[in-house]
């Protein structure tokens, strides 16, 4: 009895298929190790002075401010640097539009280029803050958390913006905070979703902080068939192949007085046209 039972067990085995050898990895083969993203990324706070440019921007502003005391401060990245840069062309020409809105309002620039909230944080916890007292911030950051080079999701990102908040508010009690919403840019739609649920956020989150105004003025950088205007950015003028990030002097003038009413009110006086 036993030796039938063997020998149908035998016979079923030889009606399977053999199953086709997998192939061996090569000796030297070498396995990506998955990408795993820091925990604290982007609210621990991260110093660039390993580049010249950002480490003697910074204490060229440390300086700045032993002596100069703004009333309107722009925190942000190099959207926010550019308000600088001269030209002699209307597309290229910053520093006439922000001296229009800005020029009599004692105002100073605190934007670096390549700067995330990480960048941000950094500079508010090494003295950009301790020495000042301006009534009002305007804050423009978090497109470089979610840049060409890296996907931040957008909890971490509005966290990040959240608490940059809490700590201006930590070093400057006083200060009213203008956030403009990150703007738009020529990416891929997944990155721009994830740009718009960071505006969403932080408008909900800091909706009841009285100190705290959120504006998405996104819109205006779109043409009439919802396609973004890309004549208001200065990328593609430079060159063809890079994508729209940085508008022109044209569309931040465009920035400025969409922000203008709620700017004006946050410091007291008349809107400029």
């Amino acid at each position: 009895m036993r030796r039938i039972q063997l020998l149908c067990i035998i016979a079923l085995l030889l009606m399977v298929p053999a199953l086709p050898a997998q192939d061996a990895a090569p000796a030297n083969a070498v396995t990506a190790a998955p990408k795993v993203m820091d925990t604290d990324w982007p609210s621990k706070s991260k110093d660039h002075l390993n580049v010249e440019k950002w480490a003697t921007r910074h204490a060229a502003i440390l300086e700045a401010e032993k002596t100069q005391r703004p009333n309107l401060i722009f925190i942000g990245d190099s959207i926010t640097q550019r308000w600088e840069a001269t030209g002699a062309h209307p597309e290229t020409d910053y520093v006439s539009v922000f001296k229009h809105f800005y020029g009599d309002r004692n105002a100073m620039n605190l934007g670096f280029s390549g700067d995330t909230t990480a960048n941000v944080l950094w500079r508010i916890e090494n003295g950009e803050l301790d020495n000042i007292h301006p009534a009002v911030a305007v804050l423009l950051i978090g497109t470089n958390n979610n840049g060409a080079s890296r996907t931040t999701p957008a909890l971490r990102t509005a966290a990040a913006i959240e608490l940059i908040v809490k700590e201006l508010h930590q070093k400057q009690p006083q200060m009213k905070i203008l956030i403009i919403g990150i703007l738009p840019k020529q990416t891929t739609p997944e990155k721009l979703a994830i740009d718009h649920t960071v505006n969403v956020m932080v408008a909900h989150d800091l909706a009841k902080d009285k100190l705290v105004t959120v504006l998405d003025i996104g819109n205006i950088f779109y043409s009439k068939d919802g396609t973004l205007n890309l004549d208001l950015f200065q990328d593609q003028k430079k060159d063809p192949s890079r994508l729209a990030l940085h508008p022109t002097a044209i569309g931040l003038r465009m920035e400025a007085e969409a922000i203008e009413p709620t700017l004006a009110r946050l410091l007291g006086d008349k809107p400029k046209q």
